[in-house]
């Protein structure tokens, strides 16, 4: 962790009080780590909820925003998972996991035709 975004972790975790429970294990090496799926497992969660949101909107007869609203969420979940494929394929680098590398290879040729489909939606 850069001494910048610890420097900025703690700030913020003394003008939120109410954020210093989830924000001084990452300024643990140790806990970040073992924090990390739990983290991944709250982004799924908020892209599961916002999800379900886009439904209602799209319920109550407004397409025009739920277009926009499921193009930004297909947008960053494309992105979210290009993220993963590439330290997948990293992982397989460094263990020699042939397996892993071509399944890593395979989603990173989904993931980049998706970008193509949708280029540039949000930045």
């Amino acid at each position: 962790m850069s001494d910048t975004l610890r420097t900025d972790l703690i700030r913020l975790a003394a003008a939120k009080p109410e954020l210093r429970e989830h924000l001084l294990p990452l300024l643990d090496k140790q806990a970040a780590a073992s924090s990390l799926t739990s983290q991944v497992k709250l982004l799924q969660g908020l892209n599961t909820l916002i999800a379900q949101q886009i439904k209602v909107v799209a319920a109550e007869g407004d397409l025009a925003e739920t277009e926009r609203a499921a193009r930004i969420l297909m947008a960053t979940g494309a992105r979210v998972a290009h993220m993963g494929v590439s330290v997948l394929l990293a992982v397989a680098a460094q263990t020699g996991n042939t397996t892993l590398e071509a399944e890593a290879k395979s989603a990173l040729t989904l993931t980049q035709n998706i970008s193509r489909q949708f280029p540039r939606i949000v930045r």
